[in-house]
């Protein structure tokens, strides 16, 4: 396998999974999850789901159960809104968006994050493209037919837009030769990507999520974006927590495409804080593993992402009665196939919480909601602080 940004040899996996699961928190009994990293730009990335394009033709499917429905997303200080929300948020005081701008949300989904800029931004017409056609009926609902497409970019975006909006897509792409040379392609000379990536460094449960095929560290994603020719490139790990915002300028003249410029990463400092990634699942599996689940314990798993997936995959779930999450979209749905409750609707009889959110961030979110519940229940983190 070839690293799909320096397209350097890789030799062997870091890391394995026996319990594949995607980011939609489901199983996928297909194929193990392998994580290989390259030690010449630090990229971490997956083996692909075999059938890549119909996975997410077909089976991707996320955030369809209402026109509104939302993740929540909570700060380094346990404060929550909805995840929508604070991307908007971030773009907006990142970028002053010229009045009347071309913009076009490339790998959409829903579109949830330009309709709400356009609710912001009256003057700024949406347009939207994604390799899915599940999404269709939502956007008809803000878009006008002829600004979105499904598949293939239209012949007449070329050179058309000043911003290109980019939300959690490159992540999922193998063939990312062909998406920055879509959205080159359709940008304006010297417009503008914007764009977002989940930070494995801060949300070590992307590394093992199977569908997202690349894990970017702020090198190997500054090289990618140089290679596919851009210039004028920031990367932001602070605002968005848990994600890496990226912007960058597309370069016209041909002699400045290509060329790896200087950077202010360090790629020894960065191998060791994937060294670190690998410790952490090592850790973790074996902190899960160890935790009993006798009969007598009648369990909750606090939260219904990732991270509460990870656990059920890993457990006896016979003993478990339901999930916690704070989102009223997942409370009332079922999971694992156990009820979602909300903090303050705990069963009576639970008598032990393992949680499954992020080590970074847990603690922070749990004392936000502990007053809810009795005080002899025992509370697990079996994802430790990296």
């Amino acid at each position: 396998m070839k690293c799909i940004v320096c397209e350097s040899q890789l030799k062997e996996p870091v890391f394995s999974l026996n319990n594949s699961i995607t980011s939609l928190g489901s199983t996928y009994n297909h194929q193990k999850t392998e994580v290989w990293r390259c030690e010449f730009c630090t990229h971490l990335q997956n083996t692909p789901i075999s059938d890549l394009s119909l996975f997410y033709d077909k089976n991707y499917n996320i955030l369809i159960n209402s026109t509104d429905e939302d993740q929540l997303y909570f700060d380094l200080n346990g404060n929550k809104k909805f995840r929508i929300d604070h991307q908007v948020d971030c773009l907006m005081k990142k970028l002053d968006i010229p009045y009347d701008a071309e913009v076009l949300d490339y790998g959409s989904g829903k579109g949830l994050s330009i309709k709400k800029l356009c609710e912001r931004r009256k003057d700024i017409t949406p347009h939207l493209f994604d390799v899915s056609s599940v999404y269709k009926k939502y956007w008809d609902e803000f878009c006008k037919h002829d600004n979105y497409s499904t598949y293939e970019i239209k012949k007449e975006w070329r050179n058309k837009f000043d911003l290109v909006l980019s939300f959690f897509a490159l992540e999922h792409v193998e063939n990312t030769k062909e998406f920055f040379a879509n959205i080159h392609h359709i940008l304006k000379d010297k417009g503008l990507l914007y764009g977002t990536v989940p930070y494995v460094y801060d949300n070590p449960g992307d590394f093992c999520v199977l569908d997202h095929i690349n894990h970017f560290s702020k090198l190997s994603l500054h090289i990618i974006l140089q290679k596919a020719g851009f210039i004028e490139i920031e990367i932001d790990v602070n605002s968005h927590f848990g994600s890496a915002i990226f912007t960058a300028r597309k370069c016209s003249e041909v002699s400045g495409i290509g060329k790896i410029q200087a950077h202010p990463y360090s790629k020894e400092n960065i191998l060791l804080e994937s060294d670190a990634l690998i410790k952490f699942w090592n850790k973790s599996l074996e902190n899960i593993s160890a935790f009993g689940v006798e009969g007598s314990k009648k369990l909750a798993i606090y939260g219904s992402g990732f991270y509460g997936s990870f656990i059920a995959n890993s457990i006896n779930m016979e003993n478990v009665l339901c999930f916690i999450d704070q989102n009223p979209y997942r409370q009332g749905l079922n999971f694992y196939n156990k009820p979602i409750v909300s903090s303050k609707n705990l069963p009576k009889d639970i008598t032990d919480i393992l949680v499954g959110l992020n080590p970074n961030s847990a603690k922070k979110a749990i004392s936000a909601v502990i007053n809810h519940w009795p005080k002899n229940i025992k509370i697990h983190y079996p994802f430790p602080v990296i």
